[in-house]
C-alpha cells in the first residue's frame, strides 16, 4: 500500500531564531512517502534562513501584514499538495518517527484527525520536564508557563469542558485527512483556533483517534513567548517544584458562572502582552455587543512584567456558560488572567 503524501504545515511569527530547528526537526523525519514543508511568516521582515535554504521541498510564504494563525493554517493548508497534514510548531521537538507513527495510526484507526492524548513538555524557565495525560483529571497536578517557575496546584480537578479543551486543544500534535480541513477549516482568529477545529469536525462527521500510547516522540516546549499553559501530572526531570498554590486561590478560579442574554458584564483580566489587541478584542465580541473596551486598563496593582490589564464592558447576546471555570471572554487567552467580573445590567 502506497503512503499517503504529508505536507506539514507551520505558521510563524517573529521566530527567526527558531527557523533554523524547524528546518531539522522536519528533515530528520524518517517517512516512506512525499513529504514537503510550508511556512507562513508574517514577520517585520524576511526569514534570512529560508532565503537562503536550497531545498524543492520547502515552501517559505511571508508577509510584513499581521495574520491570524487560523487564518495563516488555512492558507498553508489550501496551498500544499499533501492528502495528509501535520501541524508542526516551530519550537517543539519531534522524533524522526514522528511522521511515520502518527500517519500509521491515521491509517489503521481509519480516522479524519489523530492527536496525543498523552504527551511531554518541557519548561524553558528552569529545564524541566512534564508528561501531561489530558484524559485525567485530579487532586494535584503542575501549573507550568514558559516565563515562570513551575508550580504544584492542590485541588486541580477540572470541569468536564476545560478537560475536552485540553483534550482536543494543543494542535502541535495534529495530523489529519485534507478532507477534514475540507469539512471545518480554521476560525479566523490567532488564539483557540485548533480546539475549535476539532470540535467542529465531530458533529460534521468526521472522525477523531487520540494516541495515548506514543511516549517520547514530541517534546513540546514552553518558553517566555508561549502564550500556552500546560497542566501535567507527572513531573520527569528537573529540580523538585516547591511552590505551591490551591486551585481555589488562583484569579478567578471556581467562577464557574452561566451568562445569559441581555445581561451586561464588566471583565477586568490580566492579560500577557504577547495577546494583540484587536484580537482581544474579537474575543470580547464573540460573546455579544462590546459597549466599552479599554486596552491597557487600570489595575488594582501594577501589572506584573510583560502583562497588561484589559477591561471590556459585554452585553451578551446568547446564553451560555463559562470554559475551564473562568468568566468569558478571556479563559482562552490567559487560564488564571480574570481578576474579577461584575453583572452591570
Amino acid at each position: 500500500m502506497t503512503p499517503p503524501s504529508v505536507s506539514v504545515i507551520v505558521p510563524t511569527y517573529n521566530r527567526p531564531g527558531y527557523h533554523e530547528h524547524l528546518y531539522n526537526v522536519f528533515s530528520s523525519m524518517v517517512y516512506p512517502g512525499p513529504t514537503d514543508l510550508w511556512v507562513y511568516d508574517d514577520s517585520p521582515q524576511r526569514s534570512s534562513f529560508f532565503d537562503w535554504l536550497d531545498d524543492y521541498r520547502v515552501h517559505y510564504l511571508w508577509t510584513p501584514r499581521r495574520v491570524t494563525v487560523g487564518a495563516k493554517r488555512n492558507a498553508l493548508v489550501e496551498m500544499s499538495r499533501g492528502d495528509v497534514i501535520m501541524h508542526q510548531d516551530d519550537d517543539d521537538w519531534y522524533s524522526p518517527d514522528y511522521l511515520r507513527w502518527m500517519v500509521g495510526r491515521l491509517v489503521a484507526s481509519n480516522a479524519d484527525l489523530v492527536k496525543l492524548a498523552v504527551w511531554d513538555a518541557v519548561s524553558a524557565y528552569d529545564g524541566s520536564g512534564w508528561r501531561w495525560d489530558t484524559r485525567l483529571s485530579g487532586e494535584t497536578c503542575f501549573g507550568i508557563a514558559g516565563g515562570a517557575p513551575p508550580v504544584r496546584i492542590s485541588n486541580c480537578k477540572h470541569d468536564k469542558d476545560a478537560i475536552e479543551t485540553a483534550l482536543m486543544g494543543y494542535g502541535f500534535s495534529y495530523v489529519y485527512r485534507r478532507q477534514a480541513w475540507e469539512l471545518s477549516p480554521f476560525d479566523d482568529v490567532t488564539h483557540g483556533e485548533d480546539v475549535s477545529f476539532v470540535r467542529k469536525l465531530g458533529p460534521l462527521g468526521g472522525s477523531i483517534f487520540l494516541v495515548d500510547d506514543a511516549p517520547n516522540i514530541v517534546l513540546h516546549t514552553l518558553h517566555p513567548q508561549s502564550t500556552s499553559r500546560i497542566y501535567p501530572q507527572t513531573q520527569l526531570w528537573g529540580q523538585p517544584v516547591t511552590r505551591e498554590e490551591n486551585a481555589a486561590d488562583l484569579p478567578g478560579a471556581g467562577w464557574k458562572i452561566k451568562y445569559k442574554a441581555g445581561k451586561t458584564y464588566r471583565v477586568l483580566a490580566l492579560l500577557k502582552d504577547s495577546h494583540e489587541k484587536d484580537e482581544t478584542f474579537r474575543r470580547a465580541a464573540s460573546y455579544g455587543d462590546v459597549l466599552e473596551f479599554v486596552d491597557p486598563a487600570s489595575g488594582p496593582k501594577p501589572a506584573p512584567e510583560g502583562y497588561r490589564y484589559v477591561q471590556a464592558t459585554i452585553r451578551a447576546t446568547t446564553t451560555g456558560a463559562t470554559p475551564r471555570r473562568m468568566p468569558p471572554p478571556f479563559s482562552v487567552l490567559d487560564k488564571s488572567g480574570i481578576v474579577e467580573i461584575h453583572v452591570v445590567g
